[in-house]
């Protein structure tokens, strides 16, 4: 990640906005794997951001989570 594209304000609100570092990821538009969580983590420590809202299933918030139906 090292020619970011975002600032840190655009950092901020995707942290922000997402309920997991997956989403963070998402939001910046890289590629979700395994040194790019690591970089978010460290950057979330940099910048002294709030991550308590995040409770890393963030797949399954919302619309999109629909429960399955036993027979």
């Amino acid at each position: 990640m090292s020619k970011q594209k975002w600032t840190d304000q655009d950092f901020a609100n995707a942290v922000r906005e997402s309920f997991s570092y997956a989403q963070v990821i998402k939001k910046l538009h890289l590629r979700v794997a395994g040194s790019n969580y690591d970089t978010v983590k460290r950057k979330i420590q940099e910048l002294h951001l709030d991550i308590s809202h995040m409770t890393g299933q963030g797949w399954n918030k919302g619309e999109r989570h629909r429960p399955l139906q036993t027979p």
